[in-house]
């Protein structure tokens, strides 16, 4: 399939019956279990399983994969009382919710478990709770989520048992601190991102070309076009899309004839499907162009049209997405059509490699639909139904991958999207780069979010400060949250590095130079530095003489002839006339030059007002006035329109007083 340099919208139109009749749920007897249910959510349905609270957990129930915060004990006649007000609160929510809630289910119990090691009286019941519990949970630093959380379904049951409520205040998360990395870091990440997903763009090229002229190849081509064709046949043979190893290597003795043969299993993939990296390149790019959060990008249906023509430019289009959390508010994202690494060639391209992926987990959802039908087993039933909510959601993902190590056909989701398996994908990025980086040059490690965090800034940077332009590209609601925003993620973080900068400075220079020079400070605080070349710079400013107008001289023992043709260079002597504003050769213009410069423009005016026209214009006070205008346009207007009116007052009463 040739890789297309215009969008079609019209494919994902004509999908969108099929797939939704793929996804569609049979109605399932699904047994009633209070400790097992299955969401509603309209997408990401998912599985509720409170046995392991019940029981008890004593392994990671991940393996060496994952976190885990320790073992704990079951406690089955607690978790029933709260399995009601759990079933009715996890039933809308969306797979990542409901993994908050199982979380904060196992710090209490861990909780619960400390307690009764002190001696307390075992917790089986809500009416058991203390401020014993808090404390500890207090004690163990628990966050502000995990602690709201439990307490919320803890409420409900006791006001069912006619209990009163636990006044137990929240404790507070730590105030949020976000340091953005520099723009010339986040560019130069997002340049690498583009630059790996260009090298698959051409991928694919070379895959269709070499496939539509097997006849004039070179060898490396000739090698490719053989794996390309084993791979296709093996295809056909097998009816899968993505045929397992041993099913590809069949016709060969052993591995090492298969690869000594010039054959690559991950060479013949990446030929037609994107891989693990090949999808999370393409997904960042997208979080940097679009300034969505990673949810909203994820959440993206292909049975959706969430790309059309801009209604005033058909070269452009907009992207249309949906923020779940914001009560399905609409977001969006322009570009051009063209652009390779824009959003929409990105999505589109990709729906169009991943299409015959799609297709294979639509038949094994069929599959699985028809199991279902002739199961009879609890857990089977169970097994069987959230295996059918999976392959669902993977038919709609725009975000479909398949890795040589890997036989089953995934997917990106909130889980896995930066995070492969104990891999981080933008930080194995990040160490890449920063291997062919010199040290005062490396990046600092990044987060998926930062993308949009560095998108607003840039909105913010390049509106000269507006929050209402974060609030248009974040798809903010109020004002106050775009608010809280910047202040959270640029201000403080700003306010925090000056800050930082500033008190080093002080230290610095204290130890090194035994006293504290404001100017450089300032620069200190901009720049995180100042060099010796700068400082040379600074002295030799301020070595320069200062004369009567404010201005310093480079040269005062030499004015230029046309400023005093009869000075004679003598010892010690210096130039008398000081007109410096026609003195381009010697005159540097300083802060401190505003006032002499508003003195003397005041006076020229007042002779220019005094002389005839001719006569102004003819002598050299025409040139200085224009000059010293030009001058004082290099100040604060505002300042200059009031000393120019004081002087102007000054000289009305005065006379000539320069």
């Amino acid at each position: 399939m040739s890789i297309r340099q215009r969008t079609s919208k019209d494919h994902l139109r004509e999908l969108a019956p099929t797939l939704k009749a793929a996804q569609t749920p049979k109605a399932l007897d699904i047994p009633d279990d209070p400790l097992r249910f299955f969401t509603r959510h309209s997408t990401k349905s998912c599985l509720v399983d409170l046995t392991p609270l019940s029981t008890g957990q004593s392994e990671n129930p991940n393996g060496e994969a994952g976190t885990w915060a320790g073992p704990f004990a079951g406690r089955p006649n607690l978790i029933l009382e709260l399995a009601p007000a759990l079933r009715d609160r996890l039933m809308p929510l969306a797979e990542k919710s409901v993994a908050a809630y199982i979380n904060a289910l196992r710090a209490w119990w861990r909780v619960m478990d400390r307690a009764e090691a002190a001696g307390e009286v075992p917790c089986n019941s809500v009416r058991q709770l203390s401020d014993i519990h808090k404390q500890l949970a207090y004690d163990q630093r628990m966050r502000r989520t995990p602690f709201t959380l439990f307490l919320a379904v803890v409420k409900v049951v006791r006001q069912a048992l006619g209990l009163k409520p636990l006044f137990w205040p929240s404790p507070e998360d730590p105030t949020p601190s976000r340091n953005l990395p520099p723009r010339w870091q986040a560019d130069h990440l997002r340049h690498a991102l583009k630059r790996s997903w260009y090298a698959v763009v051409d991928r694919w090229r070379n895959v269709d070309f070499i496939r539509s002229t097997p006849t004039t190849l070179n060898d490396e081509q000739e090698r490719l076009w053989k794996n390309y064709n084993l791979y296709r046949c093996t295809q056909i043979q097998q009816r899968n899309v993505r045929p397992d190893h041993s099913s590809i290597t069949k016709g060969f003795r052993s591995n090492n004839a298969f690869y000594n043969a010039g054959f690559s299993v991950s060479e013949m993939m990446k030929g037609f499907f994107p891989d693990g990296d090949d999808i999370r390149t393409a997904f960042l790019l997208c979080l940097s162009y679009t300034g969505w959060n990673p949810a909203v990008l994820l959440s993206l249906d292909v049975r959706d049209q969430f790309l059309e023509d801009h209604p005033k430019d058909p070269e452009r289009y907009i992207l249309r997405g949906v923020k779940a959390k914001a009560d399905d508010t609409e977001v969006t994202a322009e570009g051009l059509y063209k652009t390779e690494a824009g959003p929409a060639f990105i999505i589109d391209l990709l729906i169009s490699k991943t299409a015959p992926l799609r297709r294979q987990l639509k038949r094994q959802l069929r599959g699985v639909h028809a199991q279902l039908a002739e199961a009879t087993d609890v857990d089977a039933v169970f097994k069987l139904t959230e295996r059918a909510a999976q392959l669902a959601r993977g038919i709609s993902s725009v975000w479909l991958y398949a890795n040589p190590n890997h036989s089953e056909i995934q997917w990106l989701d909130d889980n896995n999207f930066v995070q492969a398996g104990r891999r981080n994908f933008l930080q194995r990025l990040i160490e890449r780069l920063n291997l062919r980086q010199p040290v005062e040059r490396r990046l600092v490690q990044m987060d998926a979010t930062d993308f949009r965090d560095l998108y607003a800034e840039n909105a913010y940077r390049a509106s000269g400060g507006s929050i209402l332009a974060v609030q248009r590209v974040l798809h903010h609601r109020r004002i106050r949250t775009s608010g809280i925003y910047v202040d959270n993620n640029m201000v403080r973080s700003e306010n925090q590095i000056r800050f930082l900068k500033l008190t080093n400075g002080i230290w610095n220079e204290v130890e090194i130079n035994g006293q504290i020079d404001p100017t450089v400070l300032a620069k200190i605080s901009r720049t995180g530095e100042i060099t010796s070349e700068e400082r040379a710079r600074l002295q030799d400013y301020r070595d320069l003489q200062k004369t009567r107008m404010g201005t310093r001289c480079t040269d005062p023992g030499n004015p230029p002839p046309h400023i005093d043709p009869t000075f004679k260079p003598g010892d010690g002597k210096l130039c008398g006339v000081q007109r410096c504003m026609l003195c381009l050769e010697h005159a540097i213009i300083v802060e401190e030059s505003l006032d002499g410069l508003a003195m003397r423009c005041a006076n020229l005016r007042k002779k220019r007002d005094t002389m005839s026209f001719s006569a102004f214009m003819a002598s050299s006070f025409s040139i200085e006035l224009k000059n010293t205008e030009l001058a004082l346009s290099l100040f604060d207007p505002k300042t200059v329109d009031q000393k120019l009116i004081e002087y102007a007052e000054v000289a009305a009463t005065c006379g000539d007083f320069y």
